[in-house]
């Protein structure tokens, strides 16, 4: 078993003793060290060895040593050999092969700046002096277009927004390519995106988060509004996402009209992603 500490001391390095003047009345004598059990003394009364235990002769734990009976008067007459260094310091059993936890209590002064991951490699938490946190491994990412005006040519048909280059990218789980985030881990996450549109026909324009998984795709939020001539559109969502899901920004018109486009810029489209806990 592991323990939390540094190593107690268990033996003395040579024997000491003690010696005590009884008064024929004291029962009680302070030890000058502490004892977890009375078979780590060895006391003597007058010469005679006494025996240690409840209802015989002594007992002693931490730095009492009690009679049943007191000792008669005499100079130094009461004589005490310790057998042993007690551990006086409660040792914290735990397997080494399970992760500490608590469940009540407050840490003080924990001075533990970095926190690495279970691979002991990356940095998972930083706290600096003046006590702010960050997590440089949590994953998010900011995505945009930089094509300009893209158009949309069919109606009821979700496409995918084209958001393919980033600004950040933090655990690079957002393909450009696909324009798809795949989460990495189960969790909260909140996911932005806002579109521009122009539509001098005022169709239905909309802007949705879908997410892929076992070969099929739904729809988990969307926002839509009439669209004539420039105008954006934004939409957010705290999701519960499961590890392996694909989640993409799509744009999606209602109506044929001739022009229906949107914007393709870093400042005017984009989508992004965080996860929280």
């Amino acid at each position: 078993m592991a323990y939390i500490g540094a190593q107690p001391n268990r033996h003395l390095s040579k024997a000491t003793s003690q010696s005590f003047n009884g008064t024929g009345s004291a029962t009680a004598f302070t030890l000058n060290r502490a004892v977890n059990s009375s078979e780590e003394l060895e006391v003597f009364v007058d010469n005679v060895q006494q025996e240690p235990g409840s209802g015989k002769s002594y007992t002693a734990t931490g730095t009492t040593l009690t009679f049943d009976e007191a000792p008669p008067s005499g100079t130094g007459n009461v004589y005490v050999i310790y057998r042993g260094l007690a551990e006086v310091t409660t040792r914290l059993e735990h397997d080494a092969n399970q992760a500490l936890s608590a469940t009540t209590g407050t840490f003080t002064s924990l001075n533990v700046p970095t926190i690495k991951d279970s691979s002991g490699t990356n940095t998972a938490m930083t706290i600096d002096s003046s006590g702010i946190i960050s997590t440089p491994a949590r994953p998010a990412f900011y995505a945009y277009g930089d094509d300009g005006w893209v158009g949309l040519a069919a109606i009821n048909t979700y496409y995918i927004a084209g958001f393919d280059h980033t600004e950040f990218n933090i655990g690079t789980h957002y393909n450009t390519s696909t324009k798809l985030f795949t989460v990495p881990v189960s969790g909260v996450y909140l996911f932005r995106s806002q579109v521009y549109f122009n539509d001098s026909g005022n169709p239905q324009v909309q802007i949705a988060f879908r997410q892929t998984s076992g070969g099929s795709t739904t729809t988990i939020a969307f926002t839509s509004q009439q669209q004539a001539g420039d105008g954006t559109i934004g939409i957010t969502r705290i999701y519960n996402a499961v590890a392996g899901q694909q989640i993409g920004a799509y744009v999606f018109k209602s109506a044929l009209t001739a022009n229906t486009d949107y914007y393709l810029g870093i400042n005017h489209s984009y989508f992004s992603g965080v996860l929280l806990g």
